[in-house]
């Protein structure tokens, strides 16, 4: 099995955060649990879509699961957030409430197993609201699990392994 992770590349709407637009977008998407959006508002919410890959193009979907990493913000010893995973048609897909502490947890929602296709993967989107606590959102994505197409039996080259070439004529296609 082959996966891709994708990160966020916008945000559609946020509110309750010291931080918003490009600025969440590049905090929330940068691998880096030293960054984050800090609840300011007990009322908060993120809303963004993610990224496309071709890596999937064509290969059997197995699963799809939204990460979310977070912690508290100092204010409680636990902060609570429902991560939501959106499809284009913005029917509801997934919906998990994760529980985080002072320290940078990465929680895993429940995996998406039925009704893949690199179209559906393409469409999705998350909404983030946590609860009043204060929270410190860090990173969110999503891990596609996929099987990569196989290959036509037939094809229309053929495999060179190992050992010396020499081509005098013709066109090279390096796979």
């Amino acid at each position: 099995m082959a996966t891709v992770t994708l990160r966020p590349d916008s945000i559609t709407s946020s509110t309750g955060f010291d931080i918003s637009g490009a600025t969440l977008l590049g905090t929330i998407n940068d691998s880096d649990p030293d960054t984050g959006a800090t609840q300011n508002q007990t009322t908060a919410n993120i809303n963004g879509t993610f990224e496309n890959s071709a890596d999937y193009s064509g290969a059997t979907i197995t699963q799809v699961r939204m990460t979310v990493q977070a912690s508290t913000s100092g204010k409680v010893d636990e902060c609570g957030i429902t991560a939501d995973l959106i499809d284009s048609d913005d029917q509801l897909v997934q919906r998990d409430s994760l529980d985080f502490t002072s320290a940078n947890e990465e929680q895993a929602c429940t995996a998406v197993t039925s009704g893949l296709n690199s179209s559906y993967i393409d469409g999705l989107k998350f909404t983030l609201t946590p609860n009043e606590a204060g929270c410190i959102v860090k990173e969110v994505f999503i891990v596609v699990t996929f099987t990569v197409a196989t290959p036509d039996p037939n094809p229309a080259y053929v495999l060179l392994n190992s050992g010396k070439y020499k081509i005098t004529a013709g066109k090279v296609k390096i796979l």
